[in-house]
């Protein structure tokens, strides 16, 4: 996905008359950066025509990403319409705005340079449809990255993932109930630069 920040991933929610799906990763590398958002503001709708967008997605044909200059025209049956050298390209990318900030997901274009893109309100709209049962966080206190195992059952396989130091990554279980000593956390440990036998605990 993207330029290598993630290659694996899941769908958790998704919109089909849209298109828009919200992914859940494995992980991302420290390289990784986030894109300024907010998901209930309309920032698109303060759009002038002609204004400069910037859009990250791959044009049709390519499997790599590339980065675009665009400019708004306006808003068309409630998608973000504008043009881009995009040409059939309908990944699913970021636009954002001349200031950096996230205003929508581009989702279709034509084979010129006419593309539209999805209001990122509507991501809002996507997250309130998710309705976890079960929720924990872990809370990385420590100066260094710590990684970890988690498994929701039996049948489940262990999803490994990392969380950075001071940092805080939140976990959700959306199926049916979570059985008895489920969901279980695995921690490697690490003493005289000697990885020993992981630990397991379960909420």
């Amino acid at each position: 996905m993207g330029i290598g920040y993630a290659v694996e991933g899941r769908i958790i929610a998704k919109e089909e008359k849209t298109d828009l799906a919200i992914i859940q990763l494995k992980g991302l590398p420290d390289t990784a950066r986030e894109i300024e958002h907010n998901f209930n503001y309309n920032a698109h709708l303060s759009l002038r025509k002609k204004d400069q967008l910037q859009i990250f997605g791959n044009p049709g044909g390519l499997k790599l990403w590339k980065y675009a200059l665009g400019t708004y025209q306006s808003i068309d049956k409630g998608m973000i319409k504008f043009t881009a050298g995009i040409y059939k390209g309908n990944s699913g990318g970021p636009v954002l705005d001349d200031q950096g900030r996230l205003i929508g997901i581009a989702t279709l274009s034509n084979e010129r340079h006419t593309a539209w893109a999805v209001p990122a309100n509507y991501i809002r709209d996507l997250l309130n449809t998710l309705q976890p049962r079960h929720v924990f966080s872990i809370t990385n206190n420590t100066t260094f990255t710590v990684s970890y195992n988690v498994k929701w059952s039996e049948e489940d396989d262990w999803d490994q993932t990392s969380v950075k130091r001071n940092h805080i990554m939140t976990h959700w279980y959306s199926g049916k109930n979570v059985p008895t000593g489920y969901p279980k956390i695995q921690f490697d440990y690490i003493a005289n630069d000697k990885k020993v036998t992981p630990k397991t605990y379960h909420l």
